[in-house]
């Protein structure tokens, strides 16, 4: 009994080690400028704060149904691969999307089927964690974090672990409202083009408009002065043909 006792607090210590650090979360959202930056972010600190050794973030497609993300390890930049699944029924991934909390202590009671669904390669872990992406009703996705080290549960972990995934969810719905945003800048800016080429065409149009009036205006304007230069010339006779020339134009 003597001998657990360290490695309880361990544990315990350790489940709470995480919680002062998650508003990096936040600032690691604030400090990235495009949307895989913002994942690759969020990953990073979710991998330090939970000591964990890899980290999967799969964001769900209402329309299909679809769980599509990334899996990130630690120490590797970046993503290390990306998956796109549809859960099936009573899976592992469906028991999350059913907005429960799922900690896995002993990965290898997983059945091969499991594990081809989340698309994990290489050494699985040794534990394996499982909560829901929500953000107030809403449910986003998956996030996964795998140990390869044993993963003992205990209520504080639990809380700490319920708390990390509340704090991913707040980053992912950043995320989200940056991609909104960043495709929003695109169609205004799509539109703002369309606009100056509308412009362009208007003053093109009114160009090519303008230069026809102004053809026959000069010279309208030309018979007409001649007119009036000799109105009471008896010698002129091109009063008739002038009037029908300007009555052509």
């Amino acid at each position: 009994m003597t001998g657990q006792a360290p490695e309880k607090d361990r544990n315990d210590s350790s489940a709470f080690r995480l919680l002062p650090g998650l508003s990096s979360l936040s600032f690691a959202v604030q400090s990235a400028f495009d949307a895989p930056g913002l994942v690759t972010a969020v990953a990073q600190h979710v991998l330090e704060l939970a000591r964990a050794d890899s980290f999967t973030l799969l964001l769900l497609d209402y329309e299909t149904g679809e769980l599509q993300g990334d899996h990130f390890e630690r120490g590797v930049t970046g993503s290390r691969g990306s998956c796109r699944v549809t859960p099936r029924p009573g899976s592992f991934l469906s028991q999350i999307l059913r907005r429960e909390t799922l900690i896995v202590e002993d990965s290898s009671t997983l059945d091969e089927t499991d594990w081809k669904e989340l698309r994990q390669d290489g050494n699985p872990p040794e534990a394996l964690v499982g909560v829901p992406i929500i953000v107030g009703t809403s449910l986003l996705g998956v996030a996964l974090l795998g140990f390869h080290r044993p993963l003992r549960t205990n209520a504080r972990r639990r809380r700490a672990i319920l708390f990390l995934a509340d704090q991913i969810g707040l980053a992912v719905d950043r995320i989200r409202t940056h991609a909104e945003l960043e495709q929003k800048t695109v169609r205004l800016e799509e539109a703002s083009a369309s606009l100056r080429r509308i412009d362009e065409m208007k003053s093109e149009l009114i160009s090519v408009v303008s230069h026809e009036l102004r053809t026959p205006l000069t010279s309208i304007k030309a018979y007409t002065e001649t007119l009036i230069d000799n109105v009471k010339n008896p010698a002129f006779q091109l009063h008739e043909k002038f009037l029908g020339i300007i009555n052509e134009e």
